[in-house]
């Protein structure tokens, strides 16, 4: 996925997760914001019930993989 469709600053996270823009499972969400020109930004938070750190960037990548 390329980067500029990522959210990375905390205060943008955050703004999404109160305004509940996202889409999940019990092991993990993606927020998600649609801009006024059609691009849509993600952030993906992976639950601690997928293991430790390593097994869960390994996810997140490979959603990211996915969702390119």
């Amino acid at each position: 996925m390329n980067k500029k469709y990522r959210l990375k600053e905390s205060f943008e996270i955050e703004k999404l997760v109160k305004k509940k823009i996202s889409v999940g499972s019990t092991y993990f969400v993606i927020y998600y914001n649609q801009s006024s020109d059609n691009k849509t930004r993600i952030a993906i938070s992976v639950s601690k019930k997928i293991g430790n750190a390593v097994n869960r960037n390994k996810v997140k990548r490979q959603i990211k993989s996915i969702i390119d």
